[in-house]
């Protein structure tokens, strides 16, 4: 499997989950590094199938910046929009040098967003028609709203069997003990609500929206309401994930970064360095990303907050522990849906070449997942 993924943070989660899986993962940092600045280089592409190939399957998770609604800066010119496109190409691209195999399988996500004829072009056979995007929404597959394009060659089967049931499921039982929808509390009376379906907004990525006024839950507290965003476990449960995936990974970068990038250098009587202590694994952090420190009540008191590779942009954002695990679960996919989109590569494939990957062998917690055995 070869992962292009130019956040460091990013790599190291799917490295914490996935090391020592049966699977070999190789992880380049840029997609110029396959691809080419500009215009795509067949030399690079074809230097990549000559390494890791042949390639069977392309998941690509474009930046969505310059399409979304909610980015009131949005705009499908500038480089990161052309992300969505170059995938196209370079699918193009592997099917050209792979001649004679199957063509390559593709799925490629993004936010919903007007005038993708352009886009469409670049993921079609022909010329003069693209290939129309699927629109999803997750919230008819479970308690978290993400409405979704999904361009993909692979045939997806009826979801109703899903839907049907999934789509009534609110996310009360999803909230950390003693937490309710706080839809809940501002609509009139307990009895008129119990059967409301409440389902979470999407999850956001930029800082400044991880942490908005449409994730709010609430606890009852005497005569007074507890409110606050939702956690980082509910958001992992929320979009298909086992609580911890995000979480637990970037709690033990964050402090082995805070401890001996930090802390033990400055306060070595040697004068050594964060090399004497940093596992070398994580040395590229000090080029990749900013570091800042913002002020903390608890021992060491202070807490480092990192930088998100954005190129171009002039002010980073920083994020703390907490706030990049919700940033990476904003930037993510919902799983039970992506479940679904591929669920026909079974039917693909010989069974011969088929075997079971059982590192992760979950079962959502809401119907009809629950009843069901569902490996991701």
């Amino acid at each position: 499997m070869v992962h292009v993924e130019h956040d460091p943070v990013a790599v190291e989660v799917c490295k914490h989950n996935h090391r020592d899986d049966g699977i070999i993962h190789h992880y380049v940092e840029k997609f110029e590094a396959i691809y080419g600045v500009d215009d795509i280089d067949h030399n690079l592409v074809e230097a990549l199938v000559k390494k890791y190939g042949p390639i069977d399957l392309v998941l690509s998770g474009a930046p969505c910046q310059s399409y979304s609604g909610l980015n009131a800066s949005r705009d499908q010119t500038s480089y990161n929009a052309q992300y969505l496109q170059k995938v196209g190409k370079l699918i193009k691209k592997l099917d050209c040098i792979q001649g004679g195999r199957d063509r390559v399988l593709f799925l490629s996500e993004n936010v919903v967003f007007k005038h993708h004829d352009e886009v469409d072009k670049c993921y079609s056979d022909t010329e003069c028609e693209g290939l129309t995007p699927m629109r999803i929404d997750a919230k008819g597959f479970g308690p978290c709203k993400r409405n979704r394009f999904y361009w993909v060659n692979i045939p997806v089967g009826s979801s109703s069997h899903i839907t049907e049931i999934a789509s009534a499921v609110s996310l009360d039982d999803l909230l950390d003990e003693g937490y309710k929808a706080v839809a809940r509390l501002v609509t009139k009376g307990e009895d008129e609500t119990a059967s409301m379906v409440v389902k979470a907004n999407a999850f956001l990525a930029s800082l400044s929206r991880i942490d908005d006024d449409r994730m709010m839950k609430y606890k009852p507290e005497e005569k007074k309401y507890h409110l606050e965003t939702y956690s980082i476990s509910e958001r992992e449960r929320m979009m298909g994930l086992p609580v911890g995936y995000v979480k637990d990974p970037v709690h033990k970068l964050f402090s082995e970064l805070t401890t001996n990038a930090f802390i033990n250098p400055e306060t070595s009587e040697e004068g050594k360095t964060y090399r004497d202590y940093l596992h070398p694994d994580l040395w590229h952090y000090r080029k990749l990303c900013l570091f800042k420190f913002q002020p903390y009540s608890e021992n060491p008191f202070f807490q480092l907050a990192l930088s998100s590779p954005q190129e171009g942009k002039l002010q980073p954002s920083f994020y703390t522990e907490e706030q990049y695990c919700k940033h990476l679960v904003g930037n993510g996919w919902s799983i039970p849906v992506v479940e679904h989109v591929l669920a026909q590569l079974r039917d693909l494939f010989a069974d011969d070449m088929l075997s079971p990957y059982n590192k992760y062998t979950y079962t959502h917690p809401w119907e009809p997942y629950k009843s069901l055995s569902t490996n991701i």
